[in-house]
């Protein structure tokens, strides 16, 4: 399958522009001229197999990913680093939960080590402290 435009370029710009990013910004990143940059997405010119690894990192994604984009074979190259993203987030949201149940579980622990010193005090005639 072929891009509906059957145009790399634009499906290119397309992507740079789900981005927000500026033309300037992806050739410095990739390592190109502007002019150079902006041909590419106008089909005047194409890139080499190592300019498109480079755009793959500057778009962060994978390059088959990129690839697969750009010829047309997946209509969302972001859909896979979305679902990544959501995953991590909860992955983080869960272990935010587990440690502050960790905290709290720490401090029932000092309150049961605090009544059993005072226990075993009682026990071997030392008086409890006062509660303060």
């Amino acid at each position: 399958m072929y891009n509906e435009s059957g145009k790399i370029g634009t499906q290119l710009r397309k992507l740079r522009d789900q981005q927000k990013k500026a033309t300037r910004d992806m050739a410095l990143n990739i390592g190109v001229s502007q002019s150079t940059y902006t041909d590419w997405e106008h089909d005047k010119s194409s890139p080499s197999l190592k300019i498109y690894l480079k755009m793959a990192d500057a778009f962060e994604v994978s390059p088959v990913r990129l690839m697969s984009y750009l010829i047309g074979e997946t209509s969302n190259v972001l859909s896979e680093n979305a679902t990544e993203m959501a995953e991590l987030k909860e992955k983080v949201e869960n272990l935010s939960q587990y440690t502050m149940l960790l905290g709290e579980e720490e401090k029932l622990l000092m309150i049961k080590i605090d009544n059993l010193s005072d226990l075993i005090k009682l026990r071997s005639g030392q008086s409890a402290p006062s509660p303060s």
